[in-house]
């Protein structure tokens, strides 16, 4: 018998529960302090919700990694009170061709545009040019963000697909956002028509194209 709560004991229930309501509170607070400090007002709020991981961890039993996320929430307090904290200093990683990768961001958001964009070829009725030109037609403004200087929209949207089709793309938050919208996917074709599934990849293309909108 373990000494870690389990899905169906009582005490993980309670602790999921109030988990749930400190992460939504989490999001919500500093409110008054947004228009003075929008920027530590938010990093305040990763600070809360990380303290609230922590908790929930170790309710579970988990009190090594219940310390990580302490940890976490330690060093980001330091970068809210304007200090230093050495989990936050940048690391350069090699490239061949010594060129600064893309953000994080802009990978997201591309792997919810080739997400999709799967969604609309999912039922063989669109193949991917058609798709790609669907897209670029009504999103061209907003998408030009994810582009490299130089770049063409609709060659880069293929090299996107194809990169995170392979695993190729070596962002990891982008590329387990998209792998989740795929196994959305696959769910999805045994269970809705094809029209619903374009219209679920139409929704995610327009959340991208809005996302892309608002990068710097």
């Amino acid at each position: 018998m373990t000494d870690n709560p389990s899905l169906y004991d009582d005490g993980f229930l309670a602790a999921w529960e109030t988990f749930a309501d400190e992460m939504t509170l989490a999001f919500k607070m500093g409110a008054s302090d947004e228009a003075d400090r929008p920027l530590a007002t938010e990093q305040t709020r990763y600070v809360v919700a990380s303290m609230a991981i922590a908790k929930l961890l170790k309710a579970v039993g988990q009190d090594e990694t219940a310390g990580k996320f302490h940890l976490l929430a330690e060093a980001m307090q330091d970068v809210v009170e304007g200090l230093p904290h050495p989990l936050f200093s940048v690391e350069r990683p090699k490239t061949s061709g010594g060129r600064r990768p893309d953000t994080s961001a802009v990978w997201r958001t591309r792997s919810s545009l080739c997400a999709g964009l799967e969604f609309l070829m999912a039922d063989g009725n669109v193949d991917q040019e058609i798709a790609i030109n669907l897209v670029t037609k009504k999103y061209r403004t907003q998408f030009t963000k994810l582009l490299r200087p130089g770049a063409n929209l609709k060659t880069s949207i293929r090299t996107w697909m194809k990169s995170f089709a392979t695993d190729a793309v070596q962002n990891e938050v982008a590329l387990s956002n998209y792998k989740l919208s795929i196994s959305g996917l696959t769910a999805a074709k045994a269970d809705f028509s094809g029209s619903a599934i374009r219209l679920a990849g139409e929704r995610l293309i327009a959340a991208a194209a809005e996302r892309a909108a608002r990068l710097p």
